[in-house]
């Protein structure tokens, strides 16, 4: 995934009528300081809060920094390696095994939790530990859920443990899309504490953003009349990159940017994309660009903008990304971009996994024949997912949370050390 180097997000400031400060002293936790899409969500909520807020990270790496760089103050507690081999389709025995570890990690959030009102957990592993830490300090915990509990992404023991741990200590589920929301409903989860909150972009990024198309083509050795496509997300096989590899065999003389690295333990597939390309011939046109942070001068560069994944998407960054660049997006339908685009509007939507129709979309959209497609996209992206409405429902679940829990936001700020925690 890639980051953006954005300008900061506003301060969440007291609620007209309350008088005086009632900001709530929030704890973020994370179980990762990787940068996907889910943790530059959490930089943005976590700075409009910095004021009264900190953040507890189960590793030190790039959100910490980022964190720090926007005025929140970060915990970093070392979980042991036992916490961090539990995946998302992990045995019954692997998930035992990480009980200890559980327990020392909850232990060290409830110590720092004391200090706050509010504990928001960014991840399903944040989660988990964070429920015992709010039980022990009677603090409310909101969950804010950026994953569909599917069979297609997690087992059943985890979808089972995930929403029973949910409805035992979380005191709101902060929902990314209505899909997501279903999803975790017929996990088990109890959908009245369920509130949406789209992910939010700031459409400064965009308008901001300089591009030189010529002169990227140049740098990667790509001809000027060639159409320039763009997948922009880490790599990962559900992601779809080896789709839109696949879809070069119906397109003649484009190009693909392949913009994101592999993240969690997913080379080999980066490998695969690479033998892939090579074996079908069209490795001349394919360009791996790894981790970039001038995402939305790429965006822009772009002829057309492609979310490729081969399974329902619980929201769909990237394409409300697009959508803000002025360049048109083709998405696979299913889940979250269902929500996003309008197709044929807004967007285009093709089936999940079919190459020859990713190409046919692509060649209607460069064509040309949608008019004013782009400009609706923008229209729409700016009015229902930017940062302001983002922040603007989540500080509404947050405080309705506070309320529904009798916790009164304590004025004045919270302790905010930045010191790393070992686990040893």
């Amino acid at each position: 995934m890639s980051e953006h180097t954005d300008p900061p997000a506003p301060s969440i400031m007291s609620s007209p009528g309350r008088g005086g400060d009632d900001r709530p002293r929030i704890l973020f936790v994370d179980h990762t300081a990787a940068l996907g899409g889910a943790e530059l969500y959490l930089s943005d909520v976590a700075e409009a809060y910095r004021a009264t807020a900190a953040a507890f990270l189960f590793q030190d790496g790039p959100l910490r920094s980022r964190l720090e760089d926007r005025g929140v103050p970060v915990h970093v507690f070392e979980a042991p390696a036992a916490l961090d081999n539990v995946r998302k389709g992990s045995s019954i025995g692997r998930a035992a095994a990480a009980v200890p570890a559980l327990v020392r990690v909850s232990v060290a959030i409830a110590q720092t939790a004391r200090s706050f009102d509010l504990l928001f957990a960014n991840s399903q592993k944040a989660m988990i530990c964070a429920g015992p830490a709010a039980a022990w300090t009677q603090t409310p915990l909101v969950w804010c859920l950026h994953d569909l509990l599917t069979e297609d992404h997690f087992s059943r023991l985890n979808r089972w443990v995930a929403t029973r741990w949910a409805n035992l200590f979380a005191s709101g589920v902060l929902v990314n899309s209505e899909a997501t929301r279903s999803a975790f409903i017929e996990a088990g989860g109890d959908g009245r504490r369920t509130a949406l909150a789209y992910n939010g972009i700031n459409t400064a990024l965009f308008d901001d953003a300089v591009t030189d198309s010529a002169a990227l083509r140049r740098d990667l050795g790509i001809p000027a009349d060639a159409a320039m496509l763009g997948v922009f997300s880490r790599l990962a096989p559900w992601k779809g990159q080896h789709v839109a590899i696949e879809a070069l065999d119906h397109l003649p003389g484009a190009h693909l940017l392949l913009v994101g690295d592999a993240m969690f333990g997913e080379d080999a597939y980066e490998q695969r994309l690479q033998s892939m390309a090579a074996r079908r011939a069209v490795g001349d046109r394919v360009h791996l660009l790894g981790f970039r942070n001038d995402i939305p001068r790429l965006m822009k560069a772009v002829d057309v903008v492609l979310h490729t994944s081969t399974s329902a998407e619980p929201f769909g960054r990237v394409i409300i990304e697009g959508m803000m660049a002025g360049t048109p997006v083709v998405a696979t339908m299913g889940g979250g971009p269902d929500e996003i685009i309008e197709d044929g509007e807004t967007g285009r939507l093709v089936p999940a996994g079919d190459p020859e129709a990713l190409a046919d979309a692509i060649n209607h959209v460069l064509t040309g024949e949608d008019g004013d497609l782009v400009d609706r996209a923008r229209r729409q992206a700016e009015a229902r997912f930017s940062r302001a409405a983002m922040l603007r429902d989540v500080d509404q679940h947050l405080r309705d949370v506070l309320a529904e829990t009798g916790v009164t936001p304590t004025s004045g700020h919270c302790a905010r050390p930045g010191a790393r925690v070992s686990s040893d």
